[in-house]
């Protein structure tokens, strides 16, 4: 899954139908933040839970 991917799956779980740029950009710095905690890997453009 990439990161569109699971910001729109994120979106969905919560009920969102649609969302914001400011709603879509926060979700993405999540991601991101948990990628560089290692919490969250990339490989081959995909993500994969670490350690969770």
């Amino acid at each position: 899954m990439n990161i569109d991917e699971m910001i729109k799956l994120i979106l969905r779980t919560l009920g969102m139908k649609k969302m914001n740029h400011n709603q879509y950009f926060r979700i993405e710095n999540i991601i991101n933040d948990l990628i560089e905690e290692k919490k969250l890997i990339v490989e081959n453009d995909l993500l994969k839970k670490e350690g969770i």
